[in-house]
């Protein structure tokens, strides 16, 4: 007789290498920088679907690393303004790459730095800092301009 019991080991198994491969502080709870509660989705104004836009924003800003090689605590930084519509104003992004032990030469590919940024916008709406394969990889929406 089957027993699903025996299938949980496996199953934890392959859960932790799923969510090893990513580390590092995580999804903040609100703004790095301010203590706000600012999403991706207010970078505009109230509730505004800005994703699309933000995915634009990813792609510029690793494109703008191609091919530089990280040494030591070495950082890449970067940061997006984005007006307002909802009133006379201004939001943005701080961009950040490095890498994550500070350890060796190693170079970015654009491709690899949107795929990791993108995943960090599909799963933390208020930004984040986390470790994808040896970088350490931030993003941060905060109010007002650069």
């Amino acid at each position: 007789m089957f027993n699903f019991a025996n299938l949980l080991p496996v199953a934890l198994l392959t859960l932790t290498a799923c969510v090893s491969q990513v580390k590092g502080l995580g999804c903040f709870d609100d703004g790095l920088l301010d203590n706000s509660d600012f999403r991706y989705s207010r970078l505009h104004g109230a509730s505004r679907d800005t994703y699309d836009e933000v995915r634009n924003d990813i792609n510029r800003f690793c494109n703008m690393m191609d091919g530089r090689t990280f040494r030591g605590d070495e950082r890449f930084t970067d940061c997006s303004t984005w007006e307002v519509y909802d009133f006379d104003g201004y939001s943005h992004i701080n961009w950040e790459v490095g890498l994550y032990n500070g350890q060796g030469d190693w170079t970015m590919r654009p491709d690899y730095c949107i795929s990791a940024l993108n995943w960090e916008l599909d799963h933390c709406s208020n930004g984040s800092e986390q470790e994808h394969g040896g970088f350490l990889f931030g993003m941060d929406p905060n109010p007002e301009a650069c």
